[in-house]
């Protein structure tokens, strides 16, 4: 379900582009259900793997959800002050992010972002969902 609020999309593809073995990110901001900014780019990391890739995208979002954030509250829209909403398709990403830990293999990520828990974190900026995908049952 989106929101009337900002929320934020946001996928990446693992290795995608071959000669240079780096992830593409996609992200979307909605404001009321219309996008309002969108981005498809290399990631300026190689990851060694998808949730690499995953939480780069998410470093990338959640950047974006406070730049948001604030810009509503500048002009005083009427949705200024309700948190950022950031679909994300990778549990071990999500888990990643919002475990509060920094290891030594992801501490060249947004270790900002790491730190502040953004799973139904107290930051009253930000909350973190999973998209669920519907399983085909068709057979």
């Amino acid at each position: 379900m989106i929101t009337n609020g900002i929320a934020i999309f946001v996928d990446a593809d693992h290795g995608r582009d071959k000669a240079t073995r780096r992830s593409i990110e996609f992200l979307t901001v909605l404001l009321g259900g219309v996008s309002i900014d969108e981005s498809c780019k290399q990631q300026g990391f190689i990851a060694l793997n998808s949730t690499d890739a995953e939480t780069g995208g998410l470093c990338k979002a959640s950047k974006k959800g406070v730049y948001y954030y604030k810009l509503a509250k500048f002009f005083t829209l009427p949705i200024a002050g309700q948190p950022v909403t950031i679909y994300e398709d990778s549990q071990p990403a999500i888990d990643l992010v919002s475990s509060n830990a920094i290891s030594s293999h992801a501490k060249h990520m947004a270790t900002a972002i790491a730190y502040s828990s953004i799973t139904r974190t107290n930051r009253p900026w930000l909350y973190q969902t999973r998209i669920y995908q519907h399983e085909d049952t068709t057979g």
